[in-house]
């Protein structure tokens, strides 16, 4: 099997006014980024924007780019309302829609405090996770969904309409536990690593060990459940990037950085977007325009 070909995706936030969110996405997309993506939080980090509402207007102002959550937090809705969600965003979209799904990330409890749901230690959002999974998945596969959980519960569920993308919209899982870890294995298309080790640990070589280690262990869950490991694309956000390393100062470090994490198995880059610290724009509008086809081209 073959490596899959290299993408690059863009993270922005929703903040400023729409405007100006639409001109940041149809600039994106007017660069050659393959995917854009938002986050999902109601109070943490105050964003301006409900995301899956802004995502429908956002997309109906693109036609090439795939755009999703990084990622959605499975918390805050019901998973066959959730599902039918998805389903009219693959349809408005015609079939650009990536599935971005977490547990929830709101290290401070804003975002809970906010709509008044209680702070879940990890184990309990892992278990709520799983059930969601188990109902999203099989409904946007077409399936007519019943189901008994401890936490979420549907009787007979259906979309009505089969996604335009098949089985479903490809769905990409971030978490870092090993609970997670077996869930992304059995579960999901995609599985990206966050941003956790750049912004704790630093040091470049540092995170890329950390990052090869967390490779070595999911590779060890799809082997437990008898999955071909090389059927999981790999995606990291690096959206705090240390000060040591910025892969925009120049072609060779862009090289360089995609290099090295293509090589521990990385299929997609995702960088947060943030105009006012790329060193220069003429460098930036290079890599985007020159390099990064050419680096898809070789990959």
């Amino acid at each position: 099997m073959t490596a899959p070909a290299i993408s690059f995706g863009m993270f922005t936030s929703l903040r400023g006014n729409w405007d100006q969110l639409v001109a940041r996405w149809q600039n994106i997309e007017a660069l050659g980024f393959d995917s854009v993506w938002v986050p999902d939080h109601v109070g943490f980090l105050m964003p301006h924007f409900e995301a899956w509402t802004a995502l429908a207007g956002l997309a109906s102002h693109t036609s090439r780019i795939r755009f999703g959550m990084m990622v959605t937090s499975t918390a805050f809705r019901n998973p066959t309302v959730f599902a039918k969600q998805v389903l009219t965003l693959d349809h408005l979209s015609h079939g650009r829609i990536e599935l971005g799904l977490g547990a929830g990330y709101d290290p401070e409890g804003t975002d809970h405090a906010m709509i008044g749901l209680p702070g879940w230690e990890p184990p309990e959002r892992v278990r709520r996770f799983r059930e969601v999974l188990d109902i999203v998945d099989p409904l946007l596969r077409g399936e007519t969904v019943t189901f008994s959980g401890r936490y979420y519960q549907a009787t007979e569920a259906l979309l009505g309409e089969r996604c335009v993308q098949t089985p479903r919209p490809p769905l990409t899982i971030a978490g870092y536990g090993a609970s997670m870890l077996r869930l992304i294995a059995r579960y999901a298309n995609t599985f990206n690593s966050g941003n956790l080790d750049a912004r704790e640990l630093v040091e470049p070589r540092a995170v890329l060990a950390a990052t090869r280690e967390r490779y070595a262990r999911l590779d060890e869950c799809c082997l437990e459940i008898g999955r071909d490991p090389r059927t999981l694309r790999r995606s990291i956000l690096r959206f705090c990037l240390p000060p040591t390393e910025n892969p925009w100062v120049s072609v060779d470090a862009f090289t360089d950085f995609v290099g090295r994490y293509r090589e521990i198995g990385v299929d997609e880059l995702i960088f947060g977007y943030r105009p006012g610290r790329w060193p220069d724009p003429a460098i930036f509008e290079r890599i985007t325009t020159e390099l990064m086809p050419a680096l898809r081209a070789c990959s």
